[in-house]
């Protein structure tokens, strides 16, 4: 009767061991579980952050490329200025020409006074 009673003991002892590790075993998922939705949290935050980025990136794509288009209009505008500034040049060029041939004409008719 007593190795029945002794093997009752080593039977209750190995079975709260046995507790213990599963105890163990479910404090590990716990904390598992909680990290994970930690995680998760954490990756949704990311996600918003992504979007934002990736909008973000999307507008200053944008203002690029407006101010492409801008610079090339002014520049555009800029060589057709130079070209009209170089033709009032010549027109001004060929006006004190005909100014100064009007001038030599008009010398003829000078009254000596």
């Amino acid at each position: 009767m007593e190795d029945v009673v002794d093997i009752v003991d080593s039977q209750k002892e190995k079975l709260l061991q046995t507790d213990a590790q599963f105890e163990t075993v479910n404090r590990g998922i716990q904390d598992s579980l909680f990290k994970i939705g930690q995680i998760r949290d954490k990756s949704k935050i990311l996600d918003e952050s992504r979007c934002q980025m990736a909008n973000m990136i999307m507008s200053l794509s944008a203002i690029s490329e407006e101010n492409a288009s801008a610079s090339e209009e002014t520049a555009s505008s800029t060589a057709k200025l130079n070209e009209r500034v170089k033709k009032i040049t010549q027109e001004v060029t060929v006006l004190k020409k005909i100014a100064a041939d009007l001038e030599q004409q008009i010398q003829i008719f000078k009254i000596a006074g």
